[in-house]
């Protein structure tokens, strides 16, 4: 996650019209997890370099689209008053978007997809 969020500080960083993309590509580490977790004992996916690989690329998407969403969103509002605003908004459906995950991985739970 930290090395996510210090990549744009190093000039690498996505362009603010393909940061959906990142975001939304986010979601398939859903499969990928419920694929580890029932994954047999010799298969590629139970290889504890696999999903040490698996948890550092949703770790650093995650740092890297966040950063990139909080620098980008402010900037997309015109009128200068209501960047403060924006900002404000961004940080609550920063934390309702927690919220939602953590309600989805327990329900997913509860039907013992994972």
């Amino acid at each position: 996650d930290i090395l996510g969020r210090r990549l744009p500080r190093l000039g690498l960083s996505a362009p603010p019209s393909l940061l959906w993309v990142l975001t939304t590509s986010r979601l398939g580490f859903i499969p990928l997890y419920a694929a580890i977790k029932h994954a047999s004992a010799h298969s590629l996916l139970s290889s504890p370099y696999i999903q040490a690989l698996v948890q550092f690329s949703l770790a650093f998407t995650n740092g890297f689209s966040a950063y990139l969403a909080f620098i980008y969103g402010p900037d997309t509002v015109y009128l200068r008053h209501n960047k403060e605003k924006a900002s404000f908004l961004l940080a609550i459906y920063n934390v309702a978007g927690m919220t939602a995950g953590s309600w989805l991985m327990n329900l997913l739970v509860w039907v013992r997809y994972f």
